[in-house]
């Protein structure tokens, strides 16, 4: 092994540690320096997308991820963290078709239902609005209607990336239904920010 080489892993394993303990901005000087002296190093290139995309700098953890998908084609996590990226950009066409790609095809119907829509759309001209809490402990409950149903209670998870219904009462309402996932939180992610080796 030569000592540039070896040099690389000692400050991979460096930055690594850093990543683990949540010291992004420390390890990224790190991961930088290793992939503008080796631009084909994924490991570091993954490692720049992953710290891009939990500081919501999506520009950049897009740039890094897209290039980490071209260095090693069959890695599912860079793809994972790349349809991430685009589902934060309301770019729901370009993650649907990572995730159809990752098998994850409910997801990717859902996306592909937003087609020739705006999301989010917020319509009228109301400056604010406010919403009554039924209650605050454990967790905040609101009433709600869904596709013009009687008034129902919903509880507001903070953890929570979006609504999800139960599948009587979404049939009950005429919601649509996609398929259905199974797995442990935020499992396409995880080999991507695990170590890499």
């Amino acid at each position: 092994m030569t000592s540039e080489a070896s040099s690389s892993q000692t400050g991979h394993a460096s930055a690594d540690n850093l990543f683990k303990r949540g010291l992004f901005a420390e390890a990224e000087r790190i991961y930088s320096d290793i992939s503008a002296g080796d631009p084909e190093n994924f490991s570091s290139t993954l490692r720049l997308g992953c710290i891009a995309l939990l500081s919501n700098r999506l520009d950049d953890a897009q740039r890094w991820l897209a290039r980490a998908a071209q260095l090693r084609p069959d890695d599912n996590g860079s793809k994972a963290l790349l349809a991430e990226v685009f589902y934060r950009r309301d770019k729901f066409h370009d993650a649907a078709l990572l995730l159809q790609a990752l098998g994850r095809e409910a997801k990717a119907k859902k996306l592909e239902s937003f087609k020739g829509l705006s999301p989010y759309k917020i319509e009228g001209t109301a400056k604010s609005s406010s919403l009554r809490f039924i209650m605050t402990d454990p967790l905040p409950v609101v009433e709600v209607q869904v596709n013009n149903s009687d008034p129902v209670n919903f509880f507001i998870d903070t953890g929570g990336a979006e609504v999800i219904v139960d599948k009587e009462f979404a049939r009950e309402v005429g919601a649509a239904h996609f398929g259905s996932e199974t797995g442990t939180l935020q499992e396409e992610n995880k080999q991507a920010l695990s170590t890499v080796a």
